[in-house]
């Protein structure tokens, strides 16, 4: 998903699991599908 702020962008992940959030843990990308901001260009 995505979040329009203007001057900047968020995105983010809804369906994050418990599931798949330990699973990425224990392959060492806990981070992979963390929300990210971004200026717009």
């Amino acid at each position: 998903m995505k979040a329009d702020l203007g001057n900047e962008m968020e995105r983010f992940f809804v369906n994050m699991t418990t599931d798949i959030s330990n699973q990425l843990v224990a392959l060492g990308m806990k981070d992979l599908l963390a929300g990210r901001r971004f200026l717009k260009e």
